[in-house]
């Protein structure tokens, strides 16, 4: 078995979100109704009639201290979501701005992320990096719907954890891009934009336009959640570290997200901020699992557009993208701890043990 996402059952790319489970196909219905009338006929045969509880098991319960093994992946990943997420907040304060904060645990709520999203005329300047890119799309065709589903298999190419003895990583960053799809989804109803695609008929998108909001970008803030959780966890390097080492990790979760600008359906404003707040959302998960600094991010897409303000040309490349993770400040305040998840984060360090990569220290974070 492999902790593949489908075995998983995490949260799709882009914002799609949930579990899988659900209603079962009619053929499993009907192998589930054979197993439940030979069941129940085996029963009437072996068991007959019986007394209770006389005869009952002795069962101690004083043994249960937290452990997760006896769940399915499944299970344990929605138990970390939910441990998380209580520590997470979004808020409007007005109606082109929407912020993330993170509850410490013992004092007063800390914005983590600002967003400020872009207005029609940034919008519509935008579109012709829609045009510069679509030049690539034969190029890319492959890895852009393969990712309109499944970022989490391209992850594990950069480090090998979706194999049984990396259970814990692979359940940690399932959960990862679960919490960063919740959150990401109140922000984009906070900041609501048009598509690419309304903007004109010319741009044509190789794929489905989504029905949500363009800004900021879920799949951006997916990769770059993922991408802070796993440099945290194997390489103890925050963002700004990665981007000083030329991290595969957020190279990838560069590319992840210009490929949705490539496919028609982003703005390069809205992989930056998706960027800065998949940043935020992972560091601070590392945050609650580790104790140590979460990091404070923000961005403006109306300055990051600005011809006479931004030191770039409005694209999300490279040194844009190095630009934005290393300009976060650290949270000042101790955060507290959340037992589940440190937990369930100190078994998944142990798995990368013995690791070790130019540049970056030898194991996992504790």
């Amino acid at each position: 078995m492999t902790f593949s996402q489908d075995a998983l059952g995490g949260g799709k790319g882009g914002g799609k979100g949930g579990g899988k489970g659900g209603g079962k196909t009619s053929s499993a219905a009907e192998t589930d109704f054979g197993l439940a009338e030979a069941r129940m006929t085996a029963h009437d045969a072996l068991a007959g009639y019986w007394d209770p509880p006389r005869g009952n098991a002795v069962v101690d319960e004083d043994h249960f201290n937290g452990d997760m093994s006896y769940l399915t992946a499944e299970r344990r990943i929605t138990i970390l979501v939910g441990d998380a997420l209580q520590r997470f907040r979004v808020i409007q304060n007005s109606s082109d701005t929407a912020e993330l904060e993170l509850s410490p645990g013992s004092s007063t709520n800390i914005s983590i992320c600002k967003l400020f999203k872009p207005d029609a005329d940034t919008q519509n300047d935008q579109v012709k990096w829609l045009r510069a890119y679509a030049d690539l799309r034969s190029d890319r065709v492959n890895e852009i719907l393969v990712q309109v589903e499944d970022i989490f298999s391209a992850f594990s190419a950069v480090y090998n954890f979706d194999t049984p003895a990396r259970k814990h990583t692979a359940e940690i960053v399932a959960a990862t891009q679960e919490i960063a799809i919740l959150l990401e989804m109140q922000i984009k109803h906070l900041c609501r934009t048009t598509r690419p695609v309304d903007w004109s008929e010319k741009v044509q998108p190789m794929i489905d336009t989504p029905d949500h909001s363009s800004f900021p970008s879920g799949h951006a803030t997916e990769a770059f959640a993922i991408a802070s959780v796993l440099s945290r966890l194997i390489l103890q390097d925050t963002p700004d570290q990665a981007a000083q080492k030329e991290s595969q990790l957020f190279y990838l979760a560069h590319r992840i997200a210009v490929n949705r600008t490539i496919a028609g359906v982003h703005y390069p404003v809205d992989s930056a901020a998706g960027a800065a707040l998949g940043c935020a959302i992972g560091n601070a998960i590392a945050a609650l699992a580790t104790g140590k600094d979460a990091l404070i991010f923000a961005f403006d897409a109306n300055l990051h557009a600005d011809e006479d303000e931004r030191s770039d040309d409005g694209d999300f490349n490279r040194p844009t993208m190095a630009k934005i993770v290393s300009g976060a400040s650290k949270v000042e305040s101790q955060i507290d701890t959340q037992n589940i998840f440190a937990r369930h984060w100190l078994d998944a360090s142990k798995e990368w043990v013995g690791v070790s990569t130019q540049g970056s220290q030898t194991g996992g974070a504790v």
